[in-house]
């Protein structure tokens, strides 16, 4: 393990970090929703529509309650399997389902944009050195990487890509932050988290022992609110790019 605590490492959250989401979010819910019953209604399954979306959302909804209280994730693709099983489908193929998802998120995915000067960020952090990661709270992995992929960003950049989906548990679980700390061999005090959610990124950088960054343009979400009064990140900043400034102290010299 190498001793001293100069910045070393970067990890960054994905959504409303690095890229930000322009619509209503309700609503590209519910067209998502609708996409998924009519992709599997088009495979010839005889589900009454409404049925199958209350069905869906029940238990996504329970997948979210259950995440929030344990950290494990519950990947899109069971949950739909869930779902068809309540209707009598079980042993349904794997492309089916995934063709299942991809419906699912593509209604989702051409909405997000990258953050402001996003790609000079990354270029200059990469540029002075420091090592790069990723850890997305993500019920879908191929969904992570389709989103990085549309904001222009070239995925190898991060090294580890940590998707909640594919390693089984989420923020601010500090397994997960570790895993990055090991495959960096590096101390929590040579790494920072750059993320938007308090109760997921700053929190579990925090108990990790890493430094945090919480980037606040579009953190002004219900997740949020109740830590606002008893979360205080290490530094804040309004816009991405500002991080630059926090990464020189770190640091110890201009990036």
């Amino acid at each position: 393990m190498q001793s001293s605590h100069t910045l070393k490492g970067v990890v960054f959250d994905l959504g409303w970090t690095l890229i930000h989401f322009d619509g209503v979010w309700d609503d590209v819910l519910e067209e998502s929703n609708q996409a998924l019953a009519a992709y599997l209604q088009q495979q010839g399954f005889p589900i009454e529509y409404d049925a199958l979306l209350d069905k869906y959302g029940e238990r996504k909804l329970e997948s979210y309650r259950k995440r929030s209280k344990d950290n494990i994730e519950r990947t899109t693709a069971s949950v739909v399997r869930e779902v068809m099983a309540a209707f009598g489908h079980n042993n349904l193929a794997d492309e089916l389902v995934k063709g299942a998802v991809e419906a699912f998120y593509q209604v989702s995915e051409v909405k997000w944009e990258p953050m402001p000067r996003v790609h000079e960020v990354l270029e200059r952090i990469k540029a002075a050195g420091l090592k790069v990661g990723m850890i997305s709270n993500a019920g879908d992995t191929s969904n992570v990487h389709r989103l990085i992929s549309n904001a222009g960003i070239d995925a190898s950049l991060f090294d580890p890509l940590i998707v909640s989906a594919a390693v089984g548990i989420r923020k601010p679980a500090p397994a997960i932050f570790q895993m990055v700390l090991d495959e960096w061999d590096l101390d929590p005090k040579e790494t920072v988290m750059i993320g938007d959610m308090l109760g997921a990124d700053i929190i579990g950088a925090q108990r990790t022992g890493m430094h945090t960054i919480w980037v606040t343009l579009d953190a002004d979400h219900k997740e949020n609110h109740q830590y606002k009064h008893t979360v205080s990140p290490e530094f804040s900043v309004t816009h991405l790019y500002e991080i630059m400034a926090i990464l020189s102290h770190l640091h110890g010299k201009p990036l």
